[in-house]
């Protein structure tokens, strides 16, 4: 029975954890970049297991997702996500495989700084070269596919990544929206079964999940009423923005343990 009880936190660590189920709920209403501050601060909510955290945060993703898919669930680009889901789902095997013998900081970190090369050459590409086109080969979809499944179980970090990535693809606001919220909910219901078998996800943390459901219903009603307001070019610097300094907070956050 004691496995039927909510994971304990101190008044500050709840704290931590509230404030990183609003953000969710915010991020997946179609703020993306809103969430990438979740991994370091789940994190630090539960610095005595952070792998742990990977489980509950896993959990919260899920189930925003499925709020935000039911509304968002038109204007999705499908060719893209049937490209890129199956080297995405082979990259969670493969973290899955690797996860208790890669370390989750090294990895974040790594994941940080090819975030920031990304914005980097994107950033130098709108200025130099008006006209580019992200790369169309098979073997570019498939390496962030890949890289994006391996870090999402390690860490629950790809979003910086395939911000970056669906960014560069110049979709409108609500196709990039659509289609990212598509990507991450098939992402994350993939994962879970490994996480399962680990015992990451376990009946204490999908009871934790379930009380903070409110709250992430929450950030998705606060982000749905301010999307509608934000123009298209506001749009993407507010989430080049917030994707940036989510992947500055990974590099750093690699160094904290």
């Amino acid at each position: 029975m004691k496995d039927f009880i909510l994971i304990e936190f101190t008044t500050v660590q709840w704290g931590m954890v509230v404030l990183s189920a609003f953000l969710i709920g915010v991020s997946r209403s179609g703020l993306a970049g809103a969430g990438v501050l979740v991994v370091p601060l789940m994190a630090l909510a539960m610095p005595e297991n952070v792998k742990t955290s990977v489980g509950l945060t896993l959990g919260l993703l899920c189930i925003s997702d499925l709020g935000a898919v039911i509304y968002w669930r038109k204007n999705c680009h499908w060719s893209m996500l049937r490209r890129i889901m199956p080297p995405t789902f082979m990259g969670v095997v493969l973290g899955a495989m690797f996860l208790d013998t890669i370390s989750t900081n090294v990895m974040m970190g790594g994941v940080g700084v090819v975030c920031l090369a990304m914005m980097g050459i994107k950033l130098w590409l709108d200025q130099y070269k008006a006209n580019h086109e992200m790369p169309t080969h098979w073997l570019f979809s498939s390496a962030i596919g890949v890289l994006a499944g391996i870090v999402s179980t390690l860490a629950n970090a790809a979003g910086p990544l395939m911000v970056i990535y669906f960014l560069a693809k110049k979709y409108p606001k609500e196709k990039f929206i659509a289609t990212s919220v598509w990507f991450f909910m098939l992402l994350n219901m993939f994962k879970i079964p490994f996480l399962r078998k680990m015992d990451l996800v376990t009946t204490s943390s999908l009871l934790t999940n379930l009380v903070l459901i409110p709250v992430i219903g929450i950030g998705l009603f606060v982000g749905i009423k301010f999307i509608k307001y934000i123009p298209q070019k506001i749009f993407n610097r507010i989430i080049q923005s917030l994707a940036a300094i989510g992947a500055a907070v990974l590099v750093v956050r690699s160094f904290m343990y």
